[in-house]
């Protein structure tokens, strides 16, 4: 079942038992997810919804089995996979399931299609994919809410808009509301977009920047593997250092104008770059020391210059500057 078909079952109440969210789309996985807990449980949410990150397979069954509030329905919601003896536990409660309850496998990405659980679900027709929108689509989308808005735009102009944030939803979704408050009733132009709206190549950076900043290693490679399309790992990579460089760069001249009492306005001036983007260099401003910033952009210089010696290749030495920078360097 495609997410347009659940979206429209679940509005007329056409609701099942058993659903497995999956697929690349997060934002409207994460909207699907939100409108069945609303139709479901309408009300008393925090006594009718469970939701588990990683949770044993008594933990599943207790709260499926667990009489729902004022005799409604319960949504159980799990957010990851159970392996080997306990899969085929849980697939074979499928057909067990009360009904007064429904249980969400909800899962970041796509599904392992050779999982006994993802099979079960496929048979019970419970698979719901979110899969990224065609371009058209996203195209079509950005003119009807521009068209809600009062701001028409072409679509030429709607095309340039989807080229430059990507497909993503959420993203498509933030840069629109920006671009929209920005054109304020005007016809929206490509002028418009190039001044308002950040590129997805630059979100991604600065949102994969932001997670190693932070310390939160796992996303920021999750980050980092989505922009390297494996075509050529080499020069992606030497290309990646650079935009780390950029940032860091940017951070650096953030922390010193920062002490001299200059706000983010000016900071963005200076730099030429978007509200959004030196909300990030502000922030990782405060978390680095000049000499860590300074450190940082010596590492991810020298990725070229290692992976031409043969000291390491590019992917190595991107991941050691990547290391040797963020590893707890970052200050409260």
């Amino acid at each position: 079942m495609n997410y347009t078909q659940f979206f429209s079952d679940v509005k007329a109440g056409k609701l099942k038992n058993l659903y497995l969210l999956h697929g690349d789309e997060e934002y409207i996985k994460e909207e699907a997810l939100k409108a069945l807990i609303s139709a479901a449980v309408p009300d008393m949410q925090d006594l009718n919804v469970s939701v588990f990150e990683n949770p044993t397979l008594d933990d599943v069954f207790a709260a499926c089995e667990a009489i729902s509030f004022l005799g409604g329905m319960r949504v159980v919601v799990i957010k990851s996979l159970f392996k080997e003896q306990e899969a085929k536990a849980l697939a074979k409660y499928f057909d067990e399931l009360p009904t007064s309850v429904i249980l969400v496998i909800y899962l970041r990405g796509t599904a392992d299609a050779r999982s006994i659980i993802v099979k079960k679900a496929k048979e019970l027709n419970a698979i719901v994919e979110f899969n990224i929108l065609s371009e058209g689509d996203a195209i079509k989308w950005v003119e009807q809410q521009a068209k809600k808005a009062n701001c028409p735009i072409g679509k030429d102009t709607a095309r340039f808009f989807v080229a430059t944030v990507g497909k993503d939803m959420l993203s498509i979704k933030n840069e629109l509301f920006k671009l929209l408050s920005y054109a304020n009733g005007r016809e929206i132009t490509k002028e418009m977009v190039s001044h308002v709206v950040i590129s997805n190549v630059e979100y991604k950076i600065y949102v994969m920047y932001d997670y190693f900043a932070a310390g939160n290693f796992r996303e920021g490679f999750r980050a980092l593997d989505s922009l390297m399309s494996g075509k050529n790992v080499e020069e992606e990579a030497i290309g990646i250092a650079g935009y780390f460089v950029r940032c860091l760069k940017n951070t650096l001249y953030a922390h010193d104008a920062l002490k001299k009492g200059l706000s983010a306005a000016d900071i963005a001036a200076h730099l030429k770059i978007s509200e959004w983007s030196v909300k990030s260099v502000c922030a990782n401003a405060r978390r680095f020391t000049k000499e860590q910033l300074l450190d940082g952009i010596l590492a991810f210089s020298n990725v070229l210059t290692k992976r031409i010696t043969g000291a390491a290749t590019a992917p190595q030495a991107l991941n050691d500057a990547i290391l040797s920078t963020f590893s707890g360097k970052a200050t409260s």
